[in-house]
């Protein structure tokens, strides 16, 4: 993939945590630290259902 040098600046991968020490400090947009919350909670639910034997089929939620 090419990147635009009169848009793009540095180009990185980020590991969870990195993200997490991150947040808050002004690295990165609003916009991404919101769908970054929202992504940790959507993780937490699905952990939380996987642990307790339910799981998503065709979008709706079913008993294993």
């Amino acid at each position: 993939m090419a990147w635009d040098p009169h848009e793009i600046d540095m180009v990185r991968t980020w590991s969870p945590g990195e993200i997490e020490a991150a947040l808050g400090q002004g690295v990165f947009t609003p916009n991404f630290e919101e769908e970054w919350a929202m992504y940790q909670a959507f993780r937490r639910r699905y952990q939380t259902e996987r642990a307790a034997g339910w799981g998503c089929a065709r979008g709706t939620v079913s008993r294993m």
